[in-house]
């Protein structure tokens, strides 16, 4: 499993066919998504996040950095409900990556 999504796209079909693959992680809806991130600025800082999946198009709004071009990728990883993800924007042409893991109900 492998979604890509690239903002250079301009064409409609391209969001439209994300935004359906990102239905994928519907299976998560109420469950906590762990984050832990690296690189994700130019100065290449790390963090992690925690939150409550309620939409599947939040694996993308809650990574991304918003008002800038991106390319955004999201992929199953080892692990039981773990994936990697890596967006790819002004601030980190390089990439910023992020692991992905869910657990437990609300």
């Amino acid at each position: 499993m492998e979604i890509i999504y690239n903002t250079y796209d301009e064409s409609d079909w391209a969001w439209e066919d994300f935004v359906y693959d990102l239905t994928y992680f519907d299976k998560y809806l109420g469950k906590k998504a762990y984050i832990k991130g690296r690189n994700l600025d130019w100065q290449g800082s790390e963090g992690t996040a925690e939150f409550i999946l309620d939409d599947s198009k939040d694996m993308c709004w809650k990574l991304v950095p918003q008002n800038t071009d991106f390319t955004f990728k999201i992929k199953k990883a080892r692990g039981r409900n773990t994936y990697q993800a890596v967006c790819y924007h002004h601030d980190c042409p390089a990439g910023s990556y992020f692991n992905i893991s869910f657990r437990g109900q609300k």
